[in-house]
């Protein structure tokens, strides 16, 4: 069957396909999954659409860029589909469930039963990175009580915040190594007062701001002793307040209270209970209890909140 069109007054010419490999007219209107070829092997230009939210421009270094959104209508949006999902938030009081895609630079919002319904940002390692509302590398999501949401731009080294709908709010942070200032950042995290803590991983701490931005504290350095990281890339904040910083090198996890004092470690190199092969990321559940994605031993672990 043929996809729907986005936008009949869109019209396409070249080769073209959707994403099941399904030949489409060369031109017309412009159907969810086809792509346009425009320009040679040696300076090669695309331009698709990530199915039902985008439009890309490949540069001449191999980078797809979103060049444009293309719409938000829930009845064009193919259900799940991403070129590289990374990180996700759910916001349970307003039912909405915030995915990234880090190919596209793209936040996609769904609802607590999957159906998606809006999608923003775009962008690239480029000029469209940098504007308002847009990312050059998508980094993390969390959202507020309020319904606010906050991602993490690692490549241009700030956050950005939007409105539930996606509508841009404001932002903060440059590259490097004074108060609000980041080094690729690598995730975010909140805790129930609204605080937002960021993982500033090449410059191997934690900084702590409030919703507005203001830098509150910072806590962090290299090395292995307690309260230092080693290229630390996860964080998480419990209901109490505490904070779990994944520091992925030194194969461990550090806890910390919320005024960044130390308070306790655990994990070593191996692939023993308790033990990490370059972790990379935590959650935390309704009771505290503590999950870490043990990358190179392709697995999760749980622990309790000691």
């Amino acid at each position: 069957s043929t996809s729907p069109a986005i936008n009949s007054g869109y019209t396409i010419s070249g080769v073209t396909s959707d994403i099941l490999g399904n030949a489409r007219p060369q031109s017309g209107a412009f159907d969810i999954g086809a792509y346009e070829y425009v320009g040679t092997p040696d300076t090669p230009t695309y331009i698709f659409s990530l199915p039902s939210v985008a439009k890309y421009r490949q540069s001449n270094e191999g980078i797809p860029s979103v060049v444009d959104i293309l719409f938000k209508s829930s009845a064009n949006i193919i259900p799940g589909y991403f070129f590289q999902p990374y990180r996700f938030a759910i916001n349970k009081a307003t039912g909405k469930f915030y995915v990234g895609d880090q190919s596209s630079n793209i936040v996609v919002q769904f609802d607590l039963l999957g159906n998606q319904y809006n999608g923003f940002g775009g962008g690239g390692p480029n000029e469209l990175g940098a504007e308002d509302g847009r990312f050059g590398w998508f980094g993390g999501v969390v959202t507020d009580s309020l319904g606010n949401i906050y991602v993490l731009d690692s490549d241009r080294s700030r956050i950005q915040k939007f409105d539930s709908s996606g509508n841009f709010l404001r932002k903060w942070g440059s590259n490097g190594v004074g108060d609000g200032q980041f080094d690729f950042p690598t995730d975010l995290s909140i805790d129930s007062q609204n605080n937002i803590y960021v993982m500033d991983s090449d410059n191997c701490r934690v900084q702590k701001f409030d919703s507005n931005g203001t830098f509150i504290k910072k806590w962090g350095s290299y090395g292995t002793g307690d309260g230092q990281f080693d290229y630390p890339v996860g964080i998480t904040v419990d209901s109490t307040g505490s904070v779990y910083v994944v520091d992925t090198w030194n194969d461990r996890v550090q806890k910390f209270d919320s005024n960044g004092t130390f308070i306790k470690k655990w994990g070593s190199t191996g692939s023993g209970d308790g033990q990490f092969s370059g972790p990379q990321v935590a959650a935390v559940d309704s009771l505290n209890n503590i999950y870490i994605v043990d990358k190179n031993n392709y697995r999760i672990q749980k622990f309790d909140s000691n």
